[in-house]
């Protein structure tokens, strides 16, 4: 999550809403751990609905407030090192 900018945060968000309003749960999923019990793991669609189901997110310019920041703060040291 920290390479997502608020626009690709807020578009997942969009999408775990779009199937909780078309009813499609997501569903607990666990691993087995080497002890032979189960941790949680993730979350996924139903397994009967996994091979036809999906949402689709698309972005022009994925982490452009990231690089934007970056710039930034490079600058931002740049003009204090030469200050000094």
């Amino acid at each position: 999550m920290e390479a997502w900018d608020i626009t690709s945060a807020l578009a997942i968000a969009a999408g775990i809403e779009a199937l909780r309003d078309a009813g499609i749960p997501l569903v607990r999923h666990y691993r087995r751990t080497t002890t032979g019990g189960f941790l949680p793991d993730r979350w996924r669609l139903p397994t009967a609905m996994a091979d036809e189901t999906g949402v689709i997110f698309a972005s022009a310019f994925p982490g452009f407030d990231n690089l934007v920041d970056e710039i930034t703060r490079f600058f931002a040291q740049r003009k204090r090192s030469i200050q000094l």
